[in-house]
C-alpha cells in the first residue's frame, strides 16, 4: 500500500535477493546497461519476473556519455600523474587508463578539468600528446573501470545514439521491459527519435535530465516523454552544484502539473554502500524529495554493489512512509477540459471522510495518471486487463494496481467493484468512488464518476 515508489538498481549485490528486496519495499528495478553482461541482465529480469508480476522493469541506456574502459582499479593521491589514453589496447602504454570515446584527445586542452565518477575524482590536464591526455590528480582516492567522465565547459560533438544504445534498446524490446530510461536527452527530438525505435511496442520512455540542454528544454521534454528522471549524478557535475536543488524542485513541479511520473535519483543513501545506516543529511534528502512531489525515489550503488542492499531499501521505505504524511494535496488550475474538470472533482470528492477509496478501471492509464498528481491520501486502485500497463502505472504516486480479467464497457463498474471488494483493506458497505471513460460522441475520455457502496 506504499504511495511513494522505490526503484532499486540491480547488480552483483542483489543477485538471489529479489524476494527480500520486494519484501523490504521495492516497486521497480533498474538495469544500468553500463554494467553487467547481456546474459547477466537477462537473468536478472527472469528472476524479477519469477518473483513478482507487479514489479516494473527499467532499462537504463548509456547515452552519449564518455566512460573509462576496463582496467585494474588505480589508487591515487593528490598530484599523482594519471594518463588517459584513447589509443587501442595494443597501442597504449601499460599504465595508461583507457577511455572509450576515441576522439577525446581532440577536444581537451591544457588546463581543462576532468571529473570522473560523478565528480568523486578530479583531474587537471597539463599536456596532450597525440592520443595521451596527461593529467595531475586534484582529488580522489581511486579510479575505477567504466566510470563516467565529464569535462565541464567543453563542448564535445556526439552522435546521440551509440551502437551500444541500439543493442540495449533491442535487448529491452526482446525482454518486454516496461520503461527505457534514456540518458542525456537534450530536447524533445531525442524523445521522438527513441519513440520511433520503439514503434510497435508498449515500452514507455523516461527522459533523464542530466545536462544543461536537458534543463533548458525541460518543458518540451516533459511533454514528449512518458516520465522524467532527475539524474543528479551527471547533472551535479554538468551544472553548478548550488543550482541542483532548485532544478530538482522545478522539474518535479512541472511533472506534477502534467501528471507525468518523476523519479529523483543518485546518491540518495550513498553512504549505505558501505555502512548499515545512512547519514542524517541523506535521510533529509530522501524526505524532502518526497515532500517536493517525487513519485519515485531511486537507489543506485546502494543496492547494485553495496554491502547492505536489503537494508538500504528498508531504510528508504521507512523514510518515504514518514515523509508521505507531509505531502500536501495537489492543487492545479483548471484548463477547462472535460478530463481536467472530472479529475479535479474526483480529487475533491475523495477528501470526504466517508469515502474510503477511488477505483479506476482503465485501458490507457491516462485518468489514473491525472488523478495521481493530486496526491489523494485515500487508496487509489487501478484495474486493467493489460499487465504491462499496470506495471507502468505502478511507478506513480499512490496508485495500487489490480488485474482485471475483462473490461467490457457495460461491465466495468460492477467488475471493478467485485475485484476491489475482495481486498482486506476494504470492507462491506465502504463508500468508494468509481471513475472511467464511457463512450460519448465517439470518444472514451474520462466522463463518468459514481459513488457506490461495496457489497
Amino acid at each position: 500500500m506504499a504511495k511513494v515508489k522505490i526503484l532499486a538498481t540491480l547488480g552483483p549485490a542483489t543477485d538471489g535477493k529479489i524476494r527480500r528486496l520486494i519484501k523490504a519495499g521495492i516497486n521497480g528495478v533498474r538495469l544500468n546497461m553500463s554494467h553487467g553482461t547481456t546474459e547477466e541482465n537477462a537473468r536478472r529480469i527472469r528472476e524479477v519476473r519469477a518473483c513478482s508480476k507487479d514489479v516494473f522493469v527499467v532499462v537504463d541506456t548509456l547515452g552519449p556519455k564518455i566512460r573509462l574502459g576496463d582496467f585494474t582499479e588505480r589508487k591515487i593521491v593528490k598530484d599523482d600523474v594519471v594518463i588517459l589514453s584513447t589509443a587501442g589496447k595494443r597501442e597504449r602504454e601499460k599504465d595508461d587508463i583507457p577511455v572509450q570515446y576515441k576522439n577525446l584527445h581532440k577536444y581537451v586542452r591544457e588546463g581543462n578539468k576532468i571529473l570522473i565518477e560523478d565528480g568523486l575524482v578530479g583531474l587537471r590536464v597539463y599536456m596532450v600528446e597525440e592520443k595521451r591526455i596527461i593529467c595531475r590528480v586534484l582529488y580522489g582516492d581511486a579510479i575505477r573501470s567504466r566510470k563516467g567522465v565529464n569535462i565541464p565547459n567543453v563542448s564535445i560533438p556526439f552522435p546521440y545514439t551509440t551502437k551500444k544504445d541500439e543493442e540495449n534498446i533491442a535487448f529491452a524490446i526482446k525482454h518486454t521491459v516496461d520503461y527505457i530510461a534514456d540518458s542525456f536527452e537534450r530536447s524533445s527530438a531525442d524523445v521522438r527519435a527513441l519513440r520511433r525505435r520503439l514503434a510497435g511496442t508498449d515500452i514507455k520512455i523516461i527522459s533523464k535530465i542530466e545536462n544543461f540542454e536537458g534543463v533548458t528544454n525541460i518543458d518540451e521534454i516533459i511533454d514528449a516523454a512518458d516520465g522524467v528522471m532527475v539524474a543528479r549524478g551527471d547533472l551535479g557535475v554538468e551544472m553548478p552544484i548550488e543550482k541542483l536543488p532548485s532544478i530538482q524542485k522545478e522539474v518535479i513541479r512541472k511533472c506534477n502539473e502534467r501528471g507525468k511520473p518523476v523519479i529523483t535519483a543518485t546518491q540518495m543513501l550513498d553512504s549505505m554502500i558501505r555502512n548499515p545506516r545512512p547519514t542524517r543529511a541523506e535521510a533529509s534528502d530522501v524526505f524532502n524529495a518526497v515532500v517536493d512531489g517525487s513519485d519515485c525515489v531511486m537507489l543506485s550503488g546502494e543496492t547494485s554493489i553495496g554491502h547492505f542492499p536489503v537494508e538500504a531499501v528498508a531504510v528508504m521505505r521507512a523514510i518515504v512512509e514518514e515523509a508521505t504524511q507531509f505531502v500536501p494535496l495537489g492543487t492545479f488550475p483548471y484548463d477547462g477540459g472535460e478530463v481536467d474538470i472530472m479529475t479535479h472533482s474526483i480529487a475533491e470528492a475523495a477528501q470526504n471522510p466517508h469515502v474510503k477509496a477511488v477505483i479506476i478501471p482503465t485501458l490507457t492509464g491516462i485518468t489514473a495518471q491525472l488523478i495521481a498528481r493530486f496526491r489523494i491520501k485515500k487508496p487509489v486502485y487501478v484495474l486493467s486487463p493489460d499487465p504491462q500497463l499496470l506495471r507502468q502505472l505502478a511507478i506513480m504516486w499512490g496508485l495500487h494496481i489490480l488485474p482485471l480479467k475483462f473490461l467490457k464497457r457495460g461491465d466495468i463498474v460492477e467488475a471493478s467493484l467485485k475485484s476491489v471488494a475482495k481486498l482486506k483493506h476494504l470492507k462491506r458497505n465502504d463508500m468508494v468512488i468509481v471513475t472511467a471513460g464511457i463512450k460519448s460522441s465517439g470518444t472514451h475520455r474520462t466522463n463518468m464518476m459514481q459513488v457506490r457502496k461495496l457489497t
